[in-house]
């Protein structure tokens, strides 16, 4: 019989997988150690930015925060899909991180240090062109990696996704490594959550259902993983008297993997991530504040390289720091002491 841990034992074991995935690559580091970014941009020494107007920014908006995500009527986009960080700031914050995870992968991919350069120039082109008069989605150069995978997020259904996360189209959750049995009163709990009017108004709202349809649990378990919160499909609500949001999943919500880049590959990936971004950024200001952050953009843009002076410094001093930080994490991990 497979032994789980309690409920109150679970943080310590999270706590060590976390730590072992961060010793991984240099890559995974920066995707988990969000806080020294904004311990950066607390500082008195970092690079100063430019002062984009106040909007909704992503707060950790790494390559791995960028995905295909559904709509209610089943429209599926590339789109900002990690939102537990967001805050109203500026919206350089997003491209200095963005920029800091495509720099990252670009080091992990063993690309040389021109091609991060020329990726930085082409994560502002994307994004400025977002905020260009006429501008149309529709038009982004995607590259075949984040083409392939959405592909791949338009075809998934109910079926294909229990049976290649399962392994198994009956609905039922494999306990193991990657979910943990409920206790009792946590159980008890989700089923009291799952009989509330305003979830079942959540799930009934997609499409394929009648917004009257009942709604059953089936299976119920501990994600060991984690789940990234979204904008699209959430229920603000309680449980065990702690405040806590309800995300529906989607079969099309599924996670880009760009684990390599090519040289070829890094400056497009880099455009059209920067685009997407923008996009987001974008949507939120009037014509009049698009057109003066894209005329505050162009001003502090080196005239040497594309990118921004500021931006290549601050992303420059984040690897830098991060490098060490990484190496020191792998020394304390690899001695036991973390």
């Amino acid at each position: 019989m497979k032994s789980f841990p309690k409920p109150s034992g679970r943080a310590a074991l999270l706590l060590a997988r976390q730590r072992r995935k961060m010793a991984c690559s240099s890559e995974r580091y920066v995707r988990g150690s969000t806080r020294q970014f904004y311990e950066w941009l607390d500082s008195d020494t970092r690079t100063h930015l430019s002062d984009g107007p106040e909007i909704w920014i992503c707060g950790d908006c790494h390559v791995g925060n960028i995905g295909p995500l559904a709509d209610r009527q089943g429209n599926v986009a590339i789109e900002i899909r990690d939102l537990d960080q967001t805050v109203v700031g500026n919206p350089a914050h997003d491209l200095v991180r963005l920029g800091l995870s495509l720099a990252s992968a670009a080091r992990g991919s063993s690309l040389p240090g021109i091609a991060i350069a020329l990726m930085l120039g082409c994560l502002i082109d994307g994004y400025t062109q977002a905020f260009e008069p006429g501008f149309d989605e529709s038009d982004l150069d995607m590259p075949e990696a984040i083409r392939r995978g959405l592909k791949l997020s338009k075809t998934a259904n109910w079926s294909t996704l229990a049976e290649e996360r399962l392994q198994d189209r009956k609905p039922t959750i494999p306990l193991g490594k990657r979910f943990w049995p409920l206790s009792a009163g946590e159980r008890k709990a989700v089923e009291k959550l799952a009989g509330e009017e305003e979830l079942r108004q959540l799930v009934t709202r997609l499409r394929h259902r009648d917004d009257d349809a009942e709604v059953e649990l089936i299976d119920a378990a501990y994600w060991v993983k984690g789940c990234s919160s979204l904008g699209y499909r959430m229920l603000a609500t309680w449980l065990f008297d702690h405040p806590v949001f309800i995300r529906e999943l989607l079969p099309q919500d599924l996670k880009l993997n760009i684990d390599r880049l090519s040289h070829k590959q890094a400056g497009r990936t880099a455009r059209f991530l920067g685009a997407v971004v923008g996009c987001a950024h974008a949507r939120q200001m009037s014509v009049s504040t698009r057109k003066s952050w894209l005329t505050e953009l162009k001003r502090r843009q080196s005239k040497s390289v594309d990118a921004p002076s500021w931006l290549w410094t601050s992303v420059v001093e984040l690897l830098a720091r991060h490098e060490r930080a990484y190496l020191e994490h792998c020394w304390r991990y690899a001695v036991g002491k973390d």
